[in-house]
């Protein structure tokens, strides 16, 4: 600094300096300011709608898929016609806020539609095939107990005809009529046998029955019993003599079978309700599997542009190797002259 020249020549162009970098400095933080402001608008009004949209639609998907796997993973139905009608309100809400993939949902929601009469069927008939289940377990129990009984008592008879046959001298005809009775006495433990064992099959597959169960296990149970109960009441309606417990038996098992296969058909209305159950399962898990794309579908949305004079700025400051960190503000050190720091200031 020239020391000859008065003291505000000196100060003057330090001041002028001064001012002029306060003005260029508040032009272009008012810039920003207003950019800023501008960006903050377009945030606003573009950006966060579409993001909470977005949110929307993940959310309805997340719960969609919820509700599918749990119709898919349900034993039961007395649920599935609130949960069902929650999916078709999702289906089409995802629907109304989902352009691109208008087509698909709306197809999605016609199949829901279609699959409605099932869907009120398992409904309405889940009351009545639960309590027919539970009077089957009752009446197969009953008749597997008794019939247990009969056969521990057959099996006693038989040893006592086998000790006589063998061991005890009698004429010819007693030990003819010994033999006869012997060998219907096989017979019918040999029968009764087979209707146990199946009646024991049966029993744990109504004790296991829900709109999971395997369609193709059930028919085979369903067949084994029929044919085991009907070739039992065969046998005991020609049988020369019935036991006071066989007549009894004989009346258990004509209920069972009425309750089973002709007055409350209890086999056919439960496949029916398997059946059904299996056509909506099979709808679902194709639903389910269309909308999984959309369920990993990732949120892209279109970043703010910069202005050119907003570019520009950037840069020049870039070129200069200035940011607007605090290491780089300008501070006064004395009224004479300005010092721009080398080091970051604390």
């Amino acid at each position: 600094m020239d020391s000859t020249l008065p003291l505000y020549r000196q100060l003057t162009s330090r001041l002028l300096l001064l001012f002029l970098s306060f003005m260029v400095l508040f032009s272009v933080g008012f810039y920003f300011y207003l950019q800023y402001e501008q960006d903050l608008t377009q945030l606003k009004h573009q950006q966060l709608p579409a993001i909470e949209e977005f949110n929307q639609h993940q959310q309805l998907l997340i719960q969609s898929d919820r509700i599918l796997s749990g119709i898919l993973n349900s034993k039961y139905a007395n649920t599935l016609a609130n949960d069902y009608l929650i999916l078709q309100e999702n289906i089409k809400s995802i629907s109304d806020v989902n352009r691109k993939n208008r087509r698909l949902l709306e197809q999605l929601m016609m199949r829901l539609k279609a699959q409605s009469v099932n869907v009120s069927l398992l409904t309405e008939n889940e009351r009545r095939n639960i309590q027919l289940k539970d009077n089957v377990i009752i009446q197969l129990t009953l008749i597997a107990d008794n019939l247990a009984n009969l056969i521990s008592e057959q099996s006693d008879e038989q040893e006592t005809l086998n000790r006589q046959i063998n061991e005890e001298k009698s004429s010819n005809r007693i030990l003819v009529n010994r033999v006869k009775a012997y060998s219907r006495l096989l017979t019918k433990i040999k029968i009764n046998h087979e209707l146990h064992q199946s009646l024991i099959d049966t029993l744990v597959m109504f004790n296991q029955l829900d709109l999971q169960y395997d369609l193709a296990d059930f028919d085979y149970t369903t067949l084994k019993a029929q044919r085991n109960i009907n070739d039992w009441l065969d046998n005991a309606a020609i049988a020369v003599s019935r036991s006071s417990n066989e007549n009894a038996l004989m009346e258990q098992v004509l209920v069972l079978n009425a309750l089973l296969f002709n007055e409350q058909n209890t086999l056919a209305k439960w496949r029916g309700q398997l059946r059904m159950a299996i056509d909506l399962q099979t709808e679902l898990s194709k639903q389910k599997i269309e909308l999984a794309p959309l369920l990993n579908k990732m949120l892209v949305v279109q970043p703010i542009k910069s202005s050119i004079i907003e570019q520009k700025i950037l840069s020049w400051l870039a070129l200069v190797d200035v940011s607007f960190q605090p290491k780089y503000y300008i501070w006064p050190v004395s009224y004479t002259h300005l010092t721009l720091p080398t080091t970051p200031y604390v």
